[in-house]
């Protein structure tokens, strides 16, 4: 038996204009997951307080620990 689950789909890449990309980033999340009210306010928190961007993203404690926060979230 097939199965079918809709996903979203994020990408970003760290170059500018010409620059050529030097790390790219790819997330697929269910969209059951992304939509869900509980999870999608926390998402929005999370982008509302830092800037996630692979072009400026240096490992900042309080940004990576949210962001595993809502991988840990959405795995459950």
């Amino acid at each position: 038996m097939t199965s079918y689950m809709d996903v979203n789909v994020f990408f970003d890449e760290s170059g500018k204009n010409n620059d050529k990309p030097h790390l790219m980033g790819g997330m697929a999340m269910p969209t059951q997951i992304y939509k869900h009210p509980a999870f999608f306010d926390e998402l929005s928190a999370v982008i509302q307080e830092n800037e996630i961007h692979w072009t400026n993203f240096g490992g900042h404690h309080a940004t990576r620990e949210g962001i595993k926060h809502l991988i840990y979230k959405a795995i459950k």
